[in-house]
């Protein structure tokens, strides 16, 4: 990616910019990227299949709550939630998780048409057991499993102490990101003019596809 940098931002009077430099602004571009796509994820085709590649899932067993430092240490964005019981015929089932807010999840628990329960089970954004932020879940009986997919952080960057290292993502987003670093670059170095043109390329690719 650097060498393609190199090559993308190499012209008469342009100031060199060494890995570590490069890393800075791709890992900043990354992380924004990653941000401005996450908001739109699964809207459409094309913003899911921007970052499918970063989904992870997980499952805990026999447990009411996910620790997001133990369980999920790289989170960034939740996809999906469901809890898993056998039901009084002995059938497996999967409800979805409901959200609530911590100021009306009292009020939701007191109300036997709102409360979480096995079949319609309801989770908060708390501190739970153990000290770690994560998410509360209620229902009536223990959980036999929670289930999340979630949008783990985008790999760090290094080519300046590992230069060989594969990039996680399709090679369009690569190219993106050098693009978006060499836009960055121009404006760092007000090479205003050239970054406008680096702009004009780049706004299509950020479009749904």
């Amino acid at each position: 990616m650097f060498t393609n940098f190199e090559t993308l931002i190499d012209k008469s009077g342009t100031a060199y910019f060494p890995p570590a430099q490069f890393d800075a602004f791709a890992n900043m571009k990354y992380q924004a990227w990653v941000d401005l796509e996450g908001r739109m994820i699964e809207t459409t085709e094309g913003y899911m299949a921007d970052l499918i590649y970063l989904y992870k899932p997980i499952t805990k067993p026999n447990s009411n709550f996910i620790d997001k430092v133990i369980d999920t240490p790289n989170f960034r964005r939740r996809i999906r939630f469901y809890s898993g019981y056998t039901d009084c015929n002995n059938k497996a089932k999967n409800p979805n998780i409901r959200i609530l807010s911590n100021a009306t999840v009292d009020i939701a628990q007191n109300d036997p048409h709102l409360k979480g329960i096995d079949n319609d089970p309801a989770c908060i954004a708390t501190i739970v057991t153990g000290g770690n932020p994560g998410w509360q879940v209620f229902t009536e009986n223990t959980p036999q499993s929670l289930n999340m997919t979630y949008l783990q952080n985008p790999q760090v960057i290094d080519s300046a102490n590992n230069p060989t290292t594969v990039f996680e993502g399709p090679d369009y987003v690569a190219w993106i990101l050098i693009q978006l670093a060499a836009y960055r670059m121009d404006l760092t170095i007000e090479n205003l003019s050239r970054a406008k043109a680096g702009l004009s390329d780049l706004v299509p690719q950020l479009q749904d596809r």
